[in-house]
Protein backbone atom coordinates (compact mmCIF):
# COMPACT_ATOMS: atom_id res chain seq x y z
CA UNK A 1 0.00 0.00 0.00
CA UNK A 2 1.37 3.46 -0.57
CA UNK A 3 1.54 5.83 1.57
CA UNK A 4 2.76 9.24 2.37
CA UNK A 5 4.90 10.46 4.81
CA UNK A 6 5.39 13.56 6.80
CA UNK A 7 8.63 14.40 8.44
CA UNK A 8 7.58 12.85 11.60
CA UNK A 9 6.77 9.69 10.05
CA UNK A 10 10.14 9.53 8.67
CA UNK A 11 11.80 10.60 11.84
CA UNK A 12 9.87 7.57 13.52
CA UNK A 13 11.05 5.03 11.01
CA UNK A 14 15.05 7.02 11.34
CA UNK A 15 14.49 6.24 15.48
CA UNK A 16 13.02 2.44 15.06
CA UNK A 17 9.89 3.42 16.33
CA UNK A 18 8.18 -0.13 16.26
CA UNK A 19 4.94 0.91 15.16
CA UNK A 20 6.52 1.53 12.07
CA UNK A 21 8.68 -1.54 11.68
CA UNK A 22 6.14 -2.82 8.57
CA UNK A 23 7.12 0.28 7.08
CA UNK A 24 10.66 0.47 7.06
CA UNK A 25 11.53 -1.57 3.81
CA UNK A 26 9.18 1.08 1.96
CA UNK A 27 10.23 3.45 -0.59
CA UNK A 28 9.03 6.85 1.44
CA UNK A 29 6.56 8.71 -0.60
CA UNK A 30 6.60 12.02 0.63
CA UNK A 31 7.36 15.86 -0.92
CA UNK A 32 10.71 17.68 -0.99
CA UNK A 33 9.40 20.03 1.71
CA UNK A 34 9.57 17.30 4.49
CA UNK A 35 13.19 16.16 3.00
CA UNK A 36 13.79 19.73 3.67
CA UNK A 37 11.64 19.53 7.01
CA UNK A 38 14.08 16.69 8.24
CA UNK A 39 17.09 17.89 6.66
CA UNK A 40 17.10 20.84 9.13
CA UNK A 41 15.94 18.88 12.00
CA UNK A 42 19.34 16.90 11.60
CA UNK A 43 21.17 20.32 11.12
CA UNK A 44 19.78 21.93 14.13
CA UNK A 45 20.57 18.60 16.21
CA UNK A 46 23.52 16.47 15.00
CA UNK A 47 25.24 18.48 12.38
CA UNK A 48 25.51 18.32 8.27
CA UNK A 49 27.57 15.54 8.29
CA UNK A 50 24.03 13.54 10.23
CA UNK A 51 21.85 15.22 7.69
CA UNK A 52 23.38 14.78 4.60
CA UNK A 53 23.93 11.03 6.02
CA UNK A 54 19.69 10.65 5.72
CA UNK A 55 19.38 12.72 2.66
CA UNK A 56 21.23 9.77 0.95
CA UNK A 57 20.40 7.12 2.90
CA UNK A 58 16.48 7.16 2.81
CA UNK A 59 14.75 6.05 -0.45
CA UNK A 60 12.69 9.17 -1.32
CA UNK A 61 10.16 9.16 -3.98
CA UNK A 62 9.12 12.80 -4.24
CA UNK A 63 5.66 13.41 -5.66
CA UNK A 64 5.74 17.15 -7.88
CA UNK A 65 4.53 20.29 -6.10
CA UNK A 66 2.28 22.18 -7.93
CA UNK A 67 0.79 26.04 -7.58
CA UNK A 68 -2.54 24.61 -6.90
CA UNK A 69 -1.50 22.29 -4.05
CA UNK A 70 0.57 24.76 -3.19
CA UNK A 71 -2.00 27.55 -2.49
CA UNK A 72 -4.27 24.81 -0.76
CA UNK A 73 -1.48 24.17 1.36
CA UNK A 74 -1.60 27.75 2.87
CA UNK A 75 -5.05 27.86 2.51
CA UNK A 76 -5.43 24.70 5.19
CA UNK A 77 -2.89 26.05 7.11
CA UNK A 78 -4.28 29.45 7.51
CA UNK A 79 -7.90 27.62 8.19
CA UNK A 80 -6.53 25.86 10.98
CA UNK A 81 -3.52 28.51 12.24
CA UNK A 82 -4.42 27.52 15.47
CA UNK A 83 -3.35 24.36 15.10
CA UNK A 84 0.63 25.33 14.54
CA UNK A 85 0.92 23.35 11.47
CA UNK A 86 4.43 23.07 9.49
CA UNK A 87 3.72 24.43 5.73
CA UNK A 88 5.48 20.68 4.92
CA UNK A 89 2.57 19.09 6.77
CA UNK A 90 -0.01 21.21 5.56
CA UNK A 91 1.36 20.70 1.43
CA UNK A 92 1.88 16.60 2.59
CA UNK A 93 -2.19 16.47 3.58
CA UNK A 94 -2.77 17.99 0.43
CA UNK A 95 -0.75 15.88 -1.96
CA UNK A 96 -1.94 13.05 -0.09
CA UNK A 97 -5.52 13.34 -0.75
CA UNK A 98 -5.01 15.08 -4.21
CA UNK A 99 -3.08 11.96 -5.16
CA UNK A 100 -5.52 9.32 -3.12
CA UNK A 101 -2.53 8.26 -0.98
CA UNK A 102 -3.05 7.57 2.66
CA UNK A 103 -1.19 10.09 4.59
CA UNK A 104 1.32 8.11 7.64
CA UNK A 105 1.63 10.00 10.68
CA UNK A 106 -0.02 9.83 14.02
CA UNK A 107 -0.93 13.13 14.49
CA UNK A 108 -4.19 14.65 14.40
CA UNK A 109 -4.99 16.15 11.07
CA UNK A 110 -7.29 18.92 11.15
CA UNK A 111 -9.77 18.89 8.10
CA UNK A 112 -11.86 20.84 6.53
CA UNK A 113 -11.69 18.72 3.28
CA UNK A 114 -15.22 19.75 1.13
CA UNK A 115 -13.19 23.07 0.22
CA UNK A 116 -9.82 21.77 -0.39
CA UNK A 117 -9.93 19.23 -3.21
CA UNK A 118 -12.71 18.44 -5.15
CA UNK A 119 -11.40 14.89 -5.98
CA UNK A 120 -13.11 11.93 -4.94
CA UNK A 121 -10.81 11.28 -1.66
CA UNK A 122 -12.36 14.87 -0.46
CA UNK A 123 -15.85 14.10 -1.56
CA UNK A 124 -15.60 10.13 0.16
CA UNK A 125 -14.39 11.75 3.22
CA UNK A 126 -16.76 14.39 3.50
CA UNK A 127 -19.78 12.58 2.84
CA UNK A 128 -18.04 9.60 5.68
CA UNK A 129 -16.99 12.55 8.49
CA UNK A 130 -21.26 14.10 8.26
CA UNK A 131 -22.03 11.77 10.48
CA UNK A 132 -19.53 12.36 12.61
CA UNK A 133 -19.09 16.57 12.59
CA UNK A 134 -21.70 18.71 13.49
CA UNK A 135 -22.48 20.62 10.43
CA UNK A 136 -22.05 23.78 12.77
CA UNK A 137 -18.60 22.76 14.00
CA UNK A 138 -16.44 25.20 12.01
CA UNK A 139 -13.46 23.25 12.12
CA UNK A 140 -12.47 19.58 13.31
CA UNK A 141 -9.01 18.09 14.84
CA UNK A 142 -9.88 14.53 13.87
CA UNK A 143 -7.28 11.72 15.83
CA UNK A 144 -5.85 10.24 13.15
CA UNK A 145 -7.14 6.76 14.07
CA UNK A 146 -10.52 8.02 13.18
CA UNK A 147 -9.91 9.91 10.29
CA UNK A 148 -9.07 6.55 9.15
CA UNK A 149 -11.88 4.61 9.85
CA UNK A 150 -13.90 6.88 8.44
CA UNK A 151 -12.02 7.56 5.38
CA UNK A 152 -11.45 3.62 4.43
CA UNK A 153 -14.96 2.68 6.38
CA UNK A 154 -16.81 0.37 4.05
Amino acid sequence: MNVFYDTYAIMSLIEGNENYNKYKNNIIITSILNLAELYNIFLRSHGKQTADYWARKLNFNFIGLDKDSIIKAVEFRFIHRKEDLSLADCVGYILALKNNIKPNTIKPIPYKLESMYSSKTARTIAIRMKNHISPRTPKMILPINVFFKILYSN
